[in-house]
């Protein structure tokens, strides 16, 4: 699958984390990007170039004139991972899945926008990433710790 490069248009994403606004513009501004997100997505996936199942690499790049630092733009993304995940049926706070890889990048440009760019997986990358978290588990079991989560696969 060659890289599916999706323009959301009408997602502009902002640093929440020291914005000092209405709870309800807030909650608004969330719901229209989880909704907008979504619906540009499903039609991808209606039309085959997605498929629920696969494992994916999902880079979501925020344009704009100004640059976050790191843990913002993991926040300004909050509601399109959201809306990402709800397409695609996964656990996004799901940290193990081989399923899909979140990535955050942001560019300066001159006009705000938000991309997400969508890439399959490959099976030996998909193989390291089970074997690390087996290494892990063997880890953690040998240290005394339970492991008590059923491991994807």
């Amino acid at each position: 699958m060659t890289p599916l490069g999706i323009q959301l248009v009408g997602v502009i994403t902002q640093s929440e984390a020291n914005a000092r606004e209405n709870r309800f513009t807030k909650a608004e501004r969330a719901a229209r990007q989880r909704k907008i997100t979504a619906l540009i997505l499903r039609t991808h996936l209606i039309r085959g170039a997605i498929r629920r199942g696969d494992a994916l690499t999902i880079i979501m790049t925020r344009v704009s004139r100004g640059l976050c630092d790191s843990d913002n733009l993991a926040g300004c993304f909050k509601h399109v991972r959201d809306g990402v995940a709800d397409v695609l049926g996964v656990n996004d706070a799901d940290h193990t899945s081989v399923e899909v890889t979140w990535r955050a990048r942001q560019v300066k440009g001159p006009k705000a926008q938000t991309w997400v760019d969508i890439r399959r997986t490959s099976a030996e990358r998909q193989e390291g990433i089970l074997g690390a978290i087996e290494a892990a588990e063997q880890l953690l079991v040998s240290a005394g710790e339970s492991v008590l989560r059923e491991r994807p696969r």
